[in-house]
């Protein structure tokens, strides 16, 4: 990593079927919610306020799936094993050495939401700047 981190650089291949096996799951328990949000408000008396509040409730199902697959794809990108990733990578002239476990970093805001992003860092020398060069490759 040279000077310039590029997510091709430390991606791992995530699997077609992978993705299939894991976005049907959810898709699942999003329609769950779905129509359970749409039995409700066709039970009601469909006034302003119950289609304001079905409007809500739909929005906020559509938002926290796009939230949940924003998430898993970004934390999918690196390999789970931090062991099998670079020991240690060049990055803006300085050598940064890959710390034994990931660490989470909560609260990143997305376009759905917060996310919480665990990723593999490194750290210069002993005690010094740390970075997660998964960070560096999404901005």
């Amino acid at each position: 990593m040279d000077g310039q981190v590029t997510a091709g650089m430390l991606v791992c291949a995530i699997p077609k079927r992978t993705i299939v096996i894991w976005l049907t799951k959810r898709l699942a328990t999003f329609s769950l919610a779905l129509v359970g949000t749409a039995l409700e408000f066709l039970k009601s008396d469909m006034r302003p306020a119950d289609v304001y509040q079905f409007e809500c409730r739909v929005e906020e199902i559509v938002r926290e799936l796009a939230r949940s697959v924003e998430e898993w794809c970004f934390n999918a990108l690196e390999p789970q094993k931090v062991e099998s990733m670079a020991l240690q990578v060049e990055y803006e002239g300085q050598v940064y050495r890959r710390l034994k476990h990931k660490t989470p970093h909560a609260q990143i805001l997305t376009r759905f939401g917060n996310i919480t992003l665990t990723r593999a860092t490194y750290r210069l020398g002993g005690r010094g700047r740390t970075i997660a060069p998964l960070e560096i490759a999404l901005g």
